[in-house]
């Protein structure tokens, strides 16, 4: 399932850019829940409050929040480029 990124704590004064701005989840979910599983129930975050400076072009993923019924997410990729630009 593809969903797209969030971005979080992007300060005022700059444009931010994510490539790519979408990961594929994969997860395990029984079967009679499977048709309940949409890509809205996921929240998935790129937080700028969290960058690392040791690797300015790369930022973790991860995902906020997801319906309680669904395990073992997995996230491609766990990192993502991006660029700032400012205004």
């Amino acid at each position: 399932m593809k969903v797209r990124i969030n971005k979080r704590n992007v300060p005022r004064d700059v444009e931010v850019v994510i490539l790519p701005n979408r990961v594929t989840l994969t997860f395990l979910v029984g079967l009679s829940e499977y048709d309940k599983v949409t890509k809205d129930q996921f929240n998935v975050v790129a937080d700028f409050s969290k960058i690392n400076v040791q690797n300015n072009e790369q930022i973790d993923v991860e995902v906020r929040s997801h319906p309680s019924f669904v395990r073992n997410i997995r996230l491609i990729p766990e990192t993502v480029n991006y660029m700032i630009y400012k205004l």
